[in-house]
């Protein structure tokens, strides 16, 4: 096969696979124009396969089939195989040893194609490689090109891009250090990238926050003040990076969904929870510490740690309703590695979030459901989502089996209470909770506000958060308003979820930026 070459696709099949690659790949692996690979498609395809002339489109063209067929609806598999095999075969055979253009966009080829086959390290292993060429190429400094001709430096810019921003991707993805380590501009062609941008903002999060390991007020400030400036760039971001600011896009006969509108959206999304979910570890664990041990409970929660652990749930529930439109359409690709990767990670962070009794506010439980819908829709053929399918499951069992126990243990407290205000039938029930017991003393008057200061507060008035738990306020998210620490309520959900949301509808500001911190944290927290 290798020697020989499996047999080229017809002219409209080629076309149709490209078409697909561009779809299920726009926003994070940029490393062609459409019609540079449509116009000298028919020239190859009358070419015999392995044509010396043609070694260099033979590899870009195996490998782009071989992504399509992967992600393709139909049972193309055995044929995405194949096609895989022989263009890393010539990448071998011809262009692994000396630093060239072709080199640097084959090892992005298959570490796309890898990293959607759930081979994440060998994934890693080749955005390494790809890296390293372009570093040696000189792709990475900004005047090296100026005595190209003008077309040869836009190809060594957007390749460059290309290499920053799925670099960036996979090593968040893995939690790893992008192996472009150095602080890069957020422009290509001197135009603001909202890609660019955004990997720039991960790469920052890792460095400082999860390599350091250690929190600061200013390094949130800077952070988040870069998230903002993002969320009001995004427009302009969006088209220098041809990705349309429409829910769907115009295809030749029928519309399609933006994928790459949905990727850079969850990006931001993602990029507030890799800053914030440090925060609800931490008092996650300062609670089940607290319950373990029955020691008296902790003071409550600072408001700035508050608002983090509130834009951690936040930004979950936002990334599962995000990727809820895939299951609306009519030929869902199959491998999607990066939503399956987002879906499961807001999915970790919803059922954390159940036993800090979140779902009192939140309908946590149906968020999760949804998480679970969408990775059935890739467990048939994505080994990886299989199995985060079935840790999402565990979780919710966990989450179910915490919540009953949870309700059975207030309901047991409320009757006691209330054997004591009316008297019983039988003998009262004992419960301690803590480390004091439900049941009064004889001699103490019990009042209204005793009786019903419980888990349940049957007398709490209704709150502005109450909204989310009708349906018919189906989205969520906001007009771009930005919010300060001066703005906040006594219940942060005021304005977390405005019920006006729409989130592909028109606006100005782009997404709603993460709240501004003009309080100080605590250095090293």
């Amino acid at each position: 096969m290798t020697q020989e070459g499996p047999a080229k696709p017809s002219l409209s099949e080629a076309k149709n696979l490209i078409t697909f690659f561009f779809w299920v790949t726009t926003s994070f692996l940029d490393l062609f124009g459409e019609m540079d690979l449509m116009q000298p498609l028919g020239h190859w395809i009358t070419a015999p396969t392995g044509c010396e002339q043609y070694r260099e489109q033979d590899t870009m063209y195996f490998l782009i089939f071989a992504i399509a067929a992967q992600a393709d609806p139909t049972s193309k598999e055995s044929l995405a195989d194949t096609y895989f095999a022989y263009g890393r075969y010539l990448v071998t055979c011809h262009f692994s040893e000396q630093p060239s253009i072709t080199a640097v966009q084959s090892y992005m080829l298959i570490a796309m194609y890898l990293f959607a086959a759930a081979r994440r390290d060998a994934a890693f292993m080749y955005t390494g490689l790809a890296t390293r060429a372009a570093y040696a190429l000189g792709l990475h400094r900004d005047g090296s090109e100026v005595s190209s001709p003008a077309e040869q430096r836009n190809v060594h810019q957007r390749l460059w891009k290309a290499v920053r921003v799925l670099d960036g991707y996979i090593s968040t993805n893995l939690g790893r250090t992008p192996a472009n380590n150095q602080s890069c501009g957020t422009t290509i062609n001197d135009r603001y990238s909202s890609t660019l941008a955004l990997c720039q903002i991960f790469q920052e999060i890792l460095d400082q926050i999860y390599s350091k390991r250690r929190v600061s007020s200013n390094m949130l400030r800077k952070i988040s003040d870069r998230q903002r400036q993002w969320t009001s760039r995004l427009r302009e971001g969006l088209e220098n990076d041809g990705i349309p600011f429409t829910e769907y896009i115009d295809t030749a006969d029928h519309k399609e969904l933006n994928l790459g509108l949905l990727f850079v959206k969850s990006g931001y999304y993602w990029s507030i929870i890799l800053l914030s979910r440090p925060f609800l570890v931490d008092h996650a664990s300062s609670v089940a510490s607290t319950v373990e041990s029955s020691s008296p409970a902790t003071s409550p929660k600072s408001a700035e740690t508050d608002i983090m652990v509130s834009a951690c749930v936040d930004s979950a529930i936002h990334l599962i309703e995000l990727f809820q439109r895939l299951a609306n359409l009519d030929r869902l690709p199959k491998r999607l590695p990066f939503v399956v990767n987002t879906v499961h990670t807001a999915s970790l962070i919803l059922a954390l979030s159940v036993f800090l009794d979140y779902d009192r506010k939140l309908r946590i439980g149906q968020y999760l459901e949804r998480a679970r819908s969408i990775l059935v829709l890739f467990g048939a053929h994505d080994p990886l989502a299989k199995c985060n399918l079935a840790i999402n499951e565990s979780l919710q069992r966990c989450c179910d089996s915490y919540i009953k126990k949870r309700d059975q243990r207030s309901f047991r407290r409320q009757g006691n209470l209330v054997a004591q205000y009316f008297g019983s039938l039988k003998e009262p029930e004992t419960l301690d909770i803590g480390t004091s017991s439900c049941l009064l003393p004889q001699d103490e008057s019990l009042s209204s506000v005793d009786l019903f200061d419980s888990d349940f507060n049957f007398l709490e008035p209704m709150d502005s958060a109450s909204f989310l738990t009708d349906d018919s306020h189906p989205s969520l998210g906001n007009h771009g308003l930005e919010f300060t620490t001066s703005a906040i309520q006594s219940d942060f959900y005021d304005f977390i979820f405005p019920p006006d949301y729409t989130l592909f509808g028109s606006i100005d500001g782009g997404l709603r930026p993460l709240t501004s911190l003009d309080a100080s944290f605590t250095d090293g927290i």
